[in-house]
């Protein structure tokens, strides 16, 4: 009897889980469509200057001294028939009476008041424009400081062309004011953001593609997908499902009534999530899930399939059996639209299949590999038509040529990358992928036809030539042209000579700035401007001590000026003629890319003072205030954390080994650490804004290289002082450009030099803008010189650096010939990201057209897209590597409940590039306003500008927060969710999520060594649907 019953409960429980699997099944197998919302993207074309000025300024009176112009609550007032409006005297600003009277509704007597009398504070600026605060806001003028200029410039009359040059503030924190922000730790430190925000500020004309990029087919990739602007920068990054799906994800662009969309589709058919499509919008914000009845995994394309006016989505069985089923959706109907099944015996059973649209909406070119068949399907007719196409070996797909009749191929290759292009049964290959081939250095031999061949190092230091050089002679007047001149009087042109050099040789351009100055009478002069609110140098590097060091390399001296945030005019020094100059150079580039071998803005960007740790610098220190408060909120908070014991904000000093307490010491303290890294910070600040140049002159980022001492790996002697050198290079290794540096000596066999760890991290565009071995042997030069040519240099601009006339310089020199001499007789193509090709998209714009092709194919690649003219040369517009190292996606635990709000765990060690995604789907169905509140936390204080507040209604909305690292955030980050609602429980929290992203990038001055670069390539589309044709 008891035996029966137990049987029966075995039975009863058996059925209960067959039921609750087949539950599961029918949840994620039955074919439906999820519509949530077409949700507004981020417009980023609203955070400029005019949104800061209002943000910034809103109850605020602002008038300056040149103009009879007013800004006040947030409006624009001209008051031309007052004379002498406002008046700077004395240290003080004085101001019309009848014009105070009227606006404050005052009653002044004499003709004019010191503004101090209001009883509200007043911010001077610069001595020109009076900030009159009615909001108690607590303005900082060194915090939004090119905001205080752009209204100035607005204020004051100024030229349109100064106003739209001037430098922006970046915002920290971005959002549609609906369901989805990105916080920003560092916006300077993302290309994204800042070509973003600049490029609406510059106006410039830039009908570049944008796109769309999912990681390639491996086993071990995620879903990530990135979205790129038209400068080819990251704008947004999101999982497109869960962190237990893997095998990297496809991805399509299609134009739907509201926007251009993102749909996209696993590779792998588990877990059961896997098995839907997601339709995003271009901020990573989920619009719709379909559950299609159809075997995963899929395969999708887009197109005007059944001549709508929007693209629909076309959607497959990956692996087809015996029929091919297809399904079209139209987006914005949320339907079903058609359905098809082929029955052809002809087709092959169970093999993979391809789809590409054709120039005929109504037809699909479709492909099967492993029998190298390839048809036209008829989507009106459902007729399969096969074609007879002359296929070249190692074929990987097959795409509609730009002219009707013609098809381009694809293939895998080992080293070259190659295209066919197939017409009237006949194919011609199409090398697209030579200029990766080759290397480049100046010790070589002209060889254009070769894979070794001679290029031309041209280092040009835009700062020192600009045309303000010559208003600097003069010490009395360095100060009025510093703090006046416009933006034309800036301007760095390139000269006759070097247009002809650009399309004569093949060259690496270094147009840039440095901290170090020649010792020139126009340096001399700047070096002598004391700052009226210290007595120091304004302009210079200060030590511990506040004393100025010279520079010393290679015997020279050099000046040493600062890199501090605050000095308007030295951004300007720095940024306004490498601008100009870029913005020639590009013009000449566009004509003829195949001549750039790279440009590096940039050139040994450091901070290096001898016998201090950091730049001292009046303003330094300030930004070091505000680093910290933005980090740690207060002056309690830091002294809480450090063990530092300062009474008032103003008192927040560096350390500067001067036994005032444990945090004073070098390398002693946490808080050396975090002055260190602020520093470094700074260092690169000025090469992120150098590149953000070279990206808006309308380089693309695989053609931008750099130029830095590799940290720690500083030779002592001729290359200044090493001990005290901050020049960090991890973050050029994940900003999302090419690589490059500085290195002298023989290292190639040490096991973590500063080569491997980039190489490692999925660079192999690397330039060395200065390089010797410093080899005695014929050996060691060659040995080295041939492991850079197979670990990722394409250029090396030699130097020897050792007096002309020494037997040192003799010897050294003749092995570098020798070695360069030898790998050009071998004449071997440079490996790199070559080796198959993959993936052929056509761009027609006006009267020119080519195509974007992904290079490089295989588990081993990263996948380089670039576009090419019908001959395989690079045409110049397309040209970056979406992943050049690996990213790891860790599920980060999140705990609560709206009652007690949602936390996630404590996350340590953020880096560049590292981000955190929160998502989940949220409504409230009471009485009233649901509200949502999401910010981030540092070592337990709330991050400045990281809040955001979303409305909950009564449909499910999806909700997305990304904290997007840029600093080295050593301290617990966490991310916090909180509710308000008169009924809490009807707010209704579902699917909540939460994923650290993290760049495997080596980082010495951490001690790690863990680079890894990204594998399986890439999928991707244009976003740009205008350009498709």
């Amino acid at each position: 009897m008891k035996r029966n019953k137990v049987m029966s409960f075995i039975r009863l429980g058996i059925l209960v889980s067959f039921a609750v699997v087949y539950a599961v099944l029918s949840y994620y197998t039955k074919p439906r469509i999820i519509r949530y919302d077409v949700y507004e993207k981020i417009d980023t074309s609203k955070y400029g200057s005019e949104y800061n000025i209002a943000r910034m300024f809103e109850n605020c009176l602002v008038m300056n001294v040149d103009t009879s112009n007013v800004y006040y609550n947030g409006e624009y007032l001209s008051y031309s028939d007052i004379k002498n409006l406002l008046v700077f005297e004395d240290g003080r600003f004085f101001c019309n009476s009848a014009f105070i009277n009227q606006l404050l509704d005052k009653d002044y007597s004499g003709d004019r008041v010191d503004l101090e009398e209001l009883g509200y504070e007043v911010l001077n600026y610069n001595n020109r424009m009076c900030i009159v605060d009615m909001g108690e806001k607590d303005i900082s003028l060194f915090d939004n400081l090119y905001t205080a200029e752009a209204l100035y410039l607005r204020l004051s009359g100024k030229e349109q062309e100064d106003i739209e040059n001037a430098f922006v503030d970046l915002p920290y924190l971005i959002s549609n004011g609906r369901n989805n922000a990105v916080f920003y730790s560092e916006p300077s430190l993302n290309l994204g953001i800042q070509t973003e925000i600049y490029w609406h500020q510059i106006n410039r004309d830039d009908s570049r593609p944008e796109f769309v990029v999912g990681e390639g087919e491996y086993d071990d990739n995620s879903t990530l997908v990135r979205v790129f602007n038209k400068m080819q920068t990251c704008t947004q990054q999101f999982l497109a499902y869960n962190s237990y799906v893997k095998g990297g994800v496809q991805v399509k662009a299609l134009k739907s009534k509201e926007d251009v969309l993102i749909a996209t589709a696993p590779f792998k058919s588990w877990p059961l999530s896997a098995r839907r499509i997601r339709i995003f919008n271009t901020s990573g914000s989920l619009c719709m899930e379909i559950i299609p009845n159809l075997t995963a995994p899929y395969v999708i394309e887009t197109g005007y399939f059944t001549g709508n006016d929007n693209e629909q989505l076309l959607i497959t069985s990956m692996y087809p059996n015996n029929s091919v089923k297809i399904a079209i959706i139209d987006i914005d109907s949320a339907k079903y639209v058609k359905h098809i099944t082929l029955q052809d015996s002809s087709l092959p059973k169970g093999e993979r299949i391809r789809l590409e649209k054709t120039q005929n909406s109504k037809e699909l070119l479709v492909f099967f590999k492993e029998s190298r068949l390839v048809y036209i399907l008829n989507l009106d007719n459902q007729k399969l038509t096969k074609l007879d196409l002359n296929l070249p070996e190692g074929v990987n797909g097959v795409y509609p040529g730009k002219n009707p009749g013609e098809y381009i191929v694809t293939a895998d290759e080992e080293i070259f990358s190659s295209v066919y292009l197939v017409k009237d049964n006949t194919n011609e290959k199409i090398n697209v992928g030579w200029r990766e081939n080759r290397f480049y250095s100046t010790f070589a031999q002209d060889n254009p036809d070769g894979y070794v061949d001679r290029g031309i190092f041209a280092h040009i230091r835009t700062d020192l030539s600009s045309q303000i050089m010559g208003r600097l002679a003069e010490l009395n007047s360095v100060e009025d042209a510093l703090n006046n001149a416009s933006f034309s009087e800036w301007r760095r042109s390139i000269s006759s000579n070097q247009i002809e050099q650009y399309h004569t040789t093949y060259t690496m351009w270094e147009p840039c700035f440095t901290h170090r100055w020649n010792s020139i009478t126009q340096t001399s002069n700047m070096s002598k401007i004391i700052d009226d609110k210290t007595g120091l140098p304004k302009y210079m590097a200060l030590g511990k001590d506040n004393l100025t060091t010279n520079y010393h390399e290679l015997n020279s001296a050099f000046l040493n000026g600062s890199y501090a945030d605050g000095l308007l005019p030295m951004s300007k020094l720095r940024l306004y003629p490498l601008r100009t100059f870029l913005q020639d150079l590009s013009v000449e580039f566009r004509s003829n890319p195949e001549r750039l071998v790279a440009v590096s803005p940039v050139h040994e960007h450091e901070i290096n003072v001898a016998g201090s740790i950091g730049d001292y610098n009046y303003y330094m220190v300030l930004g070091f205030r505000s680093h910290l408060l933005n980090l740690y909120g207060s002056v309690e908070k830091i002294n809480e954390r450090f063990g530092t014991n300062f009474a008032s904000v103003d008192e927040i000093d560096p350390p500067r080994d001067e036994n005032r307490g444990k945090w004073d010491r070098y390398g002693g303290s946490d808080y050396f650490a975090y002055w260190s890294l602020y520093n470094r910070f700074i260092v690169n600040k000025r090469i992120l804004e150098a590149y953000r140049e070279a990206l808006l002159a309308g380089f693309p980022p695989e053609s931008i290289s750099a130029h830095q001492i590799p940290e720690g790996d500083a030779v002592a002697g001729f290359l200044g002082e090493a001990n005290t050198r901050l020049s960090p290079v991890d973050v050029v290794m994940s900003c999302g450009t090419a690589f490059g540096g500085t290195r002298y000596g023989t290292w190639y066999e040490q096991k973590h030099n500063w080569l491997i760890n980039a190489y490692n991290a999925g660079h192999k565009n690397i330039t060395i803008g200065e390089y010797s071995s410093l080899a005695h042997g014929d050996i060691a030069a060659y040995n080295q010189l041939k492991y850079l040519f197979n670990h990722g240099v394409r250029m090396t601009h030699v130097l020897v650096p050792y007096p002309g006339d020494s037997s040192e310089y003799a010897i050294v020199k003749e092995k570098e010939m020798v070695a360069i001499y030898k790998l050009q007789r071998e004449n071997n193509p440079r490996p790199g990201y070559t080796g198959g090709t993959l993936d052929v998209k056509h761009i027609f714009q006006d009267d020119k057209s080519y195509s974007i092709v992904r290079i490089g194919t295989g588990d081993d690649q990263n996948g380089l897209l670039k576009s090419v003219y019908d001959d395989g040369s690079w045409e110049g517009s397309v040209y970056f590597v979406p992943f050049h190292s690996r990213v790891e996606v860790i599920k980060a635990k999140i705990k609560g409940s709206v009652r007690r709000n949602y936390e996630s765990e404590e996350i340590k060690n953020l880096h560049h590039a590292d981000q955190i995604e929160l998502t989940f789907k949220g409504r409230y169905t009471g009485k009233g306003k649901g509200k949502v509140r999401i910010f981030a936390t540092y070592d337990g204080a709330i991050l400045r500008t990281s809040e955001v507040i979303f409305d909950l209604t009564q449909n499910p909305q999806n909700f997305r927060y990304v904290f997007s690292n840029q600093l080295s955030l050593t301290d617990n980050v966490k991310l916090v969710v909180e509710f308000e609602a008169d009924n809490k429980s009807k707010i209704d929290i579902d699917d909540i999520s939460c994923t650290v992203q993290r760049e495997s990038v080596a980082r010495k001055y951490f001690g790690q060594f863990n680079s890894k670069a990204h594998k399986g390539g890439i999928t991707y589309d244009v976003l740009s649907r205008e350009l498709m044709g």
